[in-house]
């Protein structure tokens, strides 16, 4: 497994820079109590208070580097995801336009093809309409065949006798 960059073995650049600037705080504040020299005379000094805010000053520093830390490694791990989905995204991107140009390519070419065929079909319409066009011209009309002569008179009903009905 590859290692990441800013790792220095097992332990990470930015958890070296928490280790030492820990330790740098806690050397000052050794320094600075053993120098100041606690005067044990004044009861009131040395109380539970006193101790209390001495630890505080102490070790609220190094919560706050180490808060600082790990603030610091999330905000490398989300710059790395973040280069990451947007290389991903980048080649989809790439994918999708080059799919749709050679979709777009093929659907064209398909589209010219059938304009191709619908223009040949109507020149063979269109040839084939001139011709019935010139046949029906042509052609002699036909009338249809003449009706026999319609009678002078109506014909009379059964239901009637032929003597009561005179023309």
């Amino acid at each position: 497994m590859a290692e990441k960059q800013g790792r220095l073995g097992p332990i990470s650049t930015i958890d070296a820079v928490a280790v030492g600037a820990s330790l740098v705080w806690l050397a000052l504040m050794i320094w600075a109590l053993l120098s100041l020299g606690v005067d044990r005379s004044q009861s009131a000094a040395t109380g539970p208070l006193t101790l209390a805010l001495t630890i505080v000053a102490v070790f609220l520093p190094i919560a706050l580097i180490w808060i600082a830390a790990s603030a610091t490694r999330t905000a490398q791990t989300v710059r790395e995801e973040s280069a990451r989905l947007q290389a991903a995204i980048d080649s989809m991107r790439s994918a999708y336009v080059s799919v749709q140009s050679r979709t777009a390519a093929a659907v064209r070419e398909d589209v010219e093809a059938r304009i191709g065929q619908v223009a040949r079909a109507q020149a063979t319409m269109g040839v084939e309409i001139a011709s019935l066009v010139a046949r029906q011209s042509d052609a002699t009309v036909l009338t249809p065949s003449e009706r026999p002569p319609a009678p002078d008179r109506q014909p009379i009903l059964a239901l009637e006798p032929e003597d009561a009905v005179e023309p």
